[in-house]
């Protein structure tokens, strides 16, 4: 009698757990401008731009491959030309994998809150006859956080398995064949791209206090003070995974020869083929983009005051806050079981008497398989 069995192929993968922030930024703006006594006909202008960006990224690119090929022989053997002999007895091939997978898990990347202080203060005064005076101050702050996941599997189980081809001919007496079976249980978990979080602007504080004048203007002039402020939070979050499963089963216990035989006891007995998989895949779930609302305080102190005919005069603030969220999930998933299996093909000819006759094994699949995705 021989016997084999296939040690289990287990293994696990993991590349997991990453947390990133990026610092605190203040901005404080002071800024103080002044066209004050101007001639005639003449333009005068006081302008200020800032502009205040903070761009966190990070990139995680996973790639796993697990690969097992078995080829597995108990069969193939021959009791021949004997006075008395026993039962061809072929031992059973069985194969376990366990193979557990996780990449770019529990990703953390926060643009941490800034604290912006913008404060102005303008005048035009006493303006010249038809002349243009403009103060002017333009903000502008940008936070940009984006975490990029890549994610790669490739898992792999390939097994030849032969414990049949076995031949009992010419003998007096025998006892005939019995062969072994072939087990195949495929266990595959895959996670890739999940329960990450990307924040920006977290706890953010704007305050804008400004005061514009247009006193003692000239005829016909054009007193101009502005200040525009812009604040956005841009979160972007692009997962892309590609899963490979593939399982191939390749047995037979099939293919016996009793024959020629004076007596034959047993027969010919063949096992059966059990192929069970499961595999489970978890691609790009769980990922969110947060914002902590950003307090926004605006105070403005504003006045034209004794201004000249026929001239123009003009106070303004514009205070823009906006947060952007974006998710891109691009999932790929492939599962693949192929499974050829021969308990059959016995023969059983030329004997004087047999005992047991031809007895073929069953054949049994179980593909179980669930992928939740994006």
């Amino acid at each position: 009698m021989m016997k084999n069995t296939l040690r289990a192929f287990s293994g696990v993968s993991a590349l997991a757990l990453l947390f990133a922030a990026a610092p605190v930024f203040a901005a404080n703006v002071n800024v103080t401008g002044q066209n004050n006594t101007t001639g005639p006909n003449s333009s005068n202008t006081s302008a200020y731009s800032v502009s205040d960006v903070l761009n966190t990224q990070t990139q995680n690119v996973g790639q796993v491959q697990n690969n097992a090929q078995a080829s597995a022989l108990t069969g193939g053997n021959t009791i021949n030309g004997n006075t008395s002999a026993g039962l061809a007895t072929s031992g059973s091939v069985n194969a376990t994998t366990n193979w557990m997978n996780a990449l770019n898990t529990s990703s953390a990347l926060f643009g941490m809150g800034a604290n912006t202080n913008v404060n102005g203060n303008f005048l035009n005064g006493i303006t010249g006859p038809s002349s243009s005076n403009s103060n002017s101050l333009g903000f502008s702050q940008q936070m940009t956080s984006q975490l990029n996941n890549v994610a790669q599997i490739s898992n792999g189980l390939g097994l030849n398995a032969t414990t049949g081809q076995n031949a009992v001919t010419n003998n007096t007496q025998a006892g005939g064949v019995s062969t072994g079976s072939v087990g195949v249980n495929a266990g595959i978990s895959n996670m890739a791209n999940t329960g990450n979080t990307v924040g920006t602007g977290l706890g953010s504080t704007t305050t804008v206090s400004t005061t514009g004048s247009n006193t003692l203007t000239g005829p016909n002039s054009s007193n101009t003070n502005t200040v525009g402020v812009s604040v956005s939070n841009n979160q972007t979050t692009n997962n892309n995974a590609n899963v490979q499963n593939q399982v191939g089963v390749n047995a037979n216990t099939g293919g016996n020869t009793v024959s020629g035989n004076t007596t034959v006891s047993g027969g010919a007995q063949t096992g059966s083929v059990n192929v069970g998989t499961g595999i489970v895949n978890n691609v790009n779930t769980g990922s969110q983009n947060t914002t902590t609302p950003s307090n926004t305080s605006v105070s403005a102190n504003t006045s034209n005051n004794t201004t000249g005919p026929s001239s123009t005069n003009n106070n303004s603030v514009s205070v823009s806050s906006s947060t952007n969220q974006t998710t891109n999930n691009t999932a790929a998933v492939n599962n693949s079981v192929g499974v050829s299996a021969n308990t059959g093909s016995n023969n059983v000819s030329g004997n004087t008497t047999v005992g047991g006759g031809v007895s073929t094994g069953n054949v049994n699949v179980n593909f179980n398989a669930t992928t939740t995705a994006n």
